[in-house]
């Protein structure tokens, strides 16, 4: 199948695996992972998606991570970060896991949406990737969550072209990076947090896009 520049075409040809049973188990592992964490289940859809992805996974050459490359690319994940923090609030010290819990988030969504998805398309597994965050566990956090669509759409973009560019490993330490700085101050998820949110993360898509990450 070849790869797909465009929101439609990787849609039709996503549906259509779908249809005709080519690769319909990443089809239907995603609609269920979908229904475990937005009714309130991460744990179980991230093990969901992790174990969809591992026959994938092992056959995947990995490639050697530069350091200059990755703090290069790392720094361009946080200014969603630089700019969201000044609307917020320092959290306190967490334990242990919420970095662990923080890591794995991010190496299984980055195995799933950017590897396993990479051929319907950075449109696709951008969209994908965003509504996989919508909590529908109360319409409070409905509301409160689909505000955040576009942010995390623009970052599904972002993880895609540090994906493209420098390989699965990478993608994962960026994600990463992403992740961990996330539990170091508390946002209150209004409407005027997830603009900013949005914004931030398109700036930082469209610089690195334009070949600002040092390459």
């Amino acid at each position: 199948m070849k790869k797909n520049s465009s929101l439609f075409d990787g849609t039709v040809n996503l549906l259509e695996a779908g249809r005709t049973g080519k690769n319909y188990y990443v089809l239907a592992s995603y609609v269920a992972a979908f229904i475990l964490a937005g009714s309130g289940n991460p744990p179980a859809a991230y093990a969901l998606l992790a174990v969809s992805s591992t026959p994938k996974l092992a056959a995947y050459k990995w490639p050697a991570a530069s350091l200059r490359e990755v703090v290069g690319d790392a720094m361009f994940a946080l200014i969603p970060h630089a700019f969201l923090a000044f609307t917020a609030t320092l959290a306190p010290a967490p334990q242990p896991v919420p970095y662990i819990a923080a890591i794995a988030a991010a190496l299984v969504e980055e195995s799933f949406f950017r590897f396993v998805m990479d051929e319907y398309g950075e449109p696709v597994t951008a969209l994908l990737f965003s509504l996989f965050h919508i909590s529908f566990r109360s319409p409070v956090y409905l509301v409160s969550s689909m505000l955040f669509v576009p942010a995390y759409f623009m970052l599904g973009c972002f993880f895609y072209e540090v994906y493209k560019r420098r390989g699965l490993l990478q993608a994962y330490i960026v994600h990463s990076v992403f992740n961990v700085v996330a539990l170091l101050y508390v946002a209150d998820f209004s409407s005027v947090q997830a603009f900013i949110f949005a914004s931030a993360a398109s700036l930082a898509y469209l610089l690195y896009k334009c070949g600002c990450s040092g390459r």
